[in-house]
């Protein structure tokens, strides 16, 4: 990671794609889209519930209440990620090198690595870097050499 963050080539790329996928439209989009169909589910709970004053829809209001400030918090945790992407996406490699000195290594692998899977059968480890934080789009470097140290044949 260290010899990662240090690379010319591996922030130019790690900009390039934060950039691309920055360059797509709302991503809270679709969780927006969720909150209007529950809040239209609600309403129409809510009129059941007073028309026929039964406690299932009375019950299903607050359920759709509870699932919409859920997603309300999920849109807002989304939105300040993308702005975190969009002051990420106008960096220079010198800037966001810079950036990444300033924080500590392991704040730096929360923010931009997104998992690693090792595979003990073919002795690999594979790093996917977020591309934009808070999303799952990644991008993958595999280590060429696998597990350190090697294991014997």
């Amino acid at each position: 990671m260290t010899a990662d963050m240090a690379s010319d080539a591996f922030l130019s790329e790690l900009l390039a794609t934060a950039k691309r996928f920055n360059a797509t439209a709302d991503p809270a989009a679709p969780v927006a889209e969720q909150i209007r169909l529950l809040e239209k589910e609600k309403a129409r709970a809510a009129e059941l519930a007073l028309s026929t004053d039964d406690e299932v829809f009375i019950n299903l209001v607050a359920e759709k209440s509870r699932h919409i400030e859920a997603l309300q918090r999920e849109m807002a945790a989304v939105r300040k990620d993308n702005a975190l992407a969009d002051h990420v996406a106008a960096l220079t490699v010198e800037g966001l090198r810079e950036l990444l000195a300033e924080q500590r290594p392991e704040k730096a692998l929360e923010v931009l690595v997104e998992r690693v899977v090792l595979d003990p059968e073919a002795l690999t480890c594979q790093i996917e870097f977020k591309a934009v934080p808070g999303e799952r789009k990644w991008l993958s470097v595999a280590s060429p050499r696998g597990f350190e140290p090697l294991l014997p044949p």
